[in-house]
């Protein structure tokens, strides 16, 4: 049915190192892919770093994005660049996450599988 035809962001792909600096940056490389069966409309992809295994929008916001362009069913993309280390995280093992629409632009058929982690030490 074309009418219910819906999105559905996952994050295949995150690269990152295994730690970082306070205060500095690390290089990242991210994709994308729309599993669903709709396009789905332009959104960001935001960096945050958590405490647990749990990536949310309430964890630490890196201040670092992407902007996804539209991307239509079965389509993927990629983004790459250095992401910001906040220095007001403390010495010690994070997540490095990435949620795919992060600000819930985009209706989804699956909104519970937008994120992806990496264990990163910070410094």
């Amino acid at each position: 049915n074309v009418q219910n035809a819906r999105p559905d962001l996952v994050v295949k792909v995150l690269t990152a190192p295994s730690s970082g600096t306070r205060g500095s940056t690390v290089p990242v490389s991210v994709t994308v892919t729309n599993q669903g069966s709709g396009d789905a409309g332009a959104s960001r992809l935001g960096f945050y770093y958590s405490l647990d295994l749990t990536i949310t929008t309430a964890d630490t916001y890196s201040g670092s994005n992407c902007s996804m362009p539209v991307l239509a069913a079965g389509a993927s993309w990629s983004c790459a660049g250095p992401i910001a280390v906040p220095a007001s995280l403390m010495r010690r093992v994070y997540s490095l996450g990435v949620i795919a629409d992060d600000l819930g632009a985009v209706s989804e058929s699956n909104e519970g599988n937008n994120t992806r982690r990496k264990a990163i030490a910070i410094r």
